[in-house]
């Protein structure tokens, strides 16, 4: 039978995969691991602790972070109350934040760290909950994260069980916000939207339990939410925290992690990077560069390292089509680049690999269906189409036509049904 929601298919692999790792981290310079039963009962007393505050099914909650293990934690508590969760870009600026609270009528909210509180804490007064991922404030009253758990926990299991078990596919997961021509758009997700999502990359962008994932994009990121944090975690694989203060490629011996997510501008300035080490001018520079070069390379390698930690990085994952090739990084990947092809109600409809050509060809996900119209614009149906509900969205009622989305984006169906689109 198939799962009904998220935390039930998560549910199944923690029954499968016990003592396997998920979450993967350093602090104070010691690697910290949950395994996905850690996780489990992390989840349960975070979920419990937010209950207790007064989070129930259908509360929508702000997640304002960047890349936390503790965020995904949260999220995933959330949605277990059949709660939805409401992603915050931190770079966003204050008026955005403003206007995105208000639209959405958030008053719960889950900070990072005591910095990013004190960013934002005009308001806090509008908030019933606030709630600190990592740290404690003595300037604006804010629960820890150390607090929800320790509340969760003052919970018996035999008191009440958590609802996730009867929330639906159709009900929804999360709202995304993005800000565009001086205007907001809120996007809703279903359960059923990520699930199948989840499912349909799994035939094209195939993970198993020894993969390990590298979180490095900011969490509020959807793709990174969606392809970087759900896909993993609901495939058995686990998800390795970079901290960003040592660069993108940090040379440790123990982060082997398989796959990276990143966007165009990130890969470009690795391959800036890469070609750099590459043409050295003096002897002194080449020697330099030399060392470099071979730190950042191994991490592209295939050196045989025990099985439980996988092997070192096979592809990248591009957020968004390419807008030229990457040569460097194609040679040392052996041209496993991969792009998304996607819009913003239906985040991933096809899946493309880097050839280094102009001519980009994308294979479409098993779940959508995809047809041109006569002026050649790429239509989509699909179940990861984000739903309707909750949603009073002008261009979303614009763009659907008898199920079909259009995505505004010209490109050529072939034979196979593959989707060209010239770069």
């Amino acid at each position: 039978m198939k799962p009904h929601n998220i935390i039930e298919l998560l549910s199944r692999i923690v029954k499968h995969h016990p003592e396997n790792p998920a979450l993967c981290w350093h602090k104070q310079e010691k690697e910290r691991v949950y395994t996905y039963k850690q996780l489990w009962y992390q989840i349960h007393d975070v979920a419990y602790g937010l209950q207790k505050l007064g989070i129930q099914a259908g509360s929508k909650v702000a997640i304002y972070a960047r890349s936390n293990p503790r965020a995904i934690i949260c999220d995933l508590a959330i949605l277990a109350l059949g709660g939805i969760s409401v992603p915050i870009d931190p770079l966003r600026s204050k008026e955005q934040i403003v206007e995105l609270i208000q639209h959405a009528d958030i008053t719960s909210i889950l900070i990072e760290n005591p910095g990013m509180l004190e960013e934002i804490q005009y308001l806090l007064p509008h908030m019933k909950h606030v709630a600190l991922l990592t740290g404690r404030s003595f300037q604006v009253g804010a629960v820890t994260f150390d607090t929800m758990v320790q509340l969760g926990q003052t919970v018996s299991n035999d008191a009440y069980n958590l609802p996730y078990p009867s929330i639906q596919q159709q009900d929804p997961a999360t709202i995304i916000y993005l800000f565009a021509d001086d205007r907001i758009r809120a996007l809703t997700y279903s359960h059923g939207n990520i699930l199948q999502l989840v499912h349909s990359l799994s035939y094209l962008l195939p993970i198993s339990e020894e993969d390990q994932f590298l979180s490095c994009l900011p969490y509020s990121c959807f793709i990174e939410r969606l392809v970087g944090h759900f896909y993993p975690l609901l495939s058995g694989s686990s998800i390795s925290y970079l901290d960003l203060k040592n660069g993108l490629y940090p040379h440790t011996e123990t982060n082997y992690s398989t796959i990276c997510l990143q966007t165009p501008e990130s890969l470009q300035q690795l391959e800036r990077d890469l070609q750099q080490t590459e043409s050295p001018t003096t002897t002194l520079k080449k020697i330099i560069l030399s060392r470099i070069r071979n730190a950042v390379i191994d991490r592209f390698t295939k050196n045989a390292v025990p099985k439980k930690l996988g092997e070192h990085l096979r592809c990248l994952i591009s957020t968004e089509p390419l807008p030229y090739p990457f040569p460097t990084i194609e040679e040392h990947l052996q041209g496993s680049i991969f792009e998304l092809f996607g819009t913003e109600d239906c985040p991933v409809i096809a899946v493309g690999k880097s050839h280094g050509d102009d001519e980009k060809m994308f294979i479409p996900l098993p779940s959508v269906d995809v047809r041109v119209s006569t002026d050649s614009e790429l239509l989509v149906k699909s179940q990861m189409i984000r739903m309707e509900e909750l949603s009073s969205d002008p261009d979303y009622e614009s763009n659907m036509k008898n199920g079909w989305l259009s995505t505004g984006t010209h490109v050529i169906l072939t034979a196979r049904g593959y989707i060209q689109k010239q770069i």
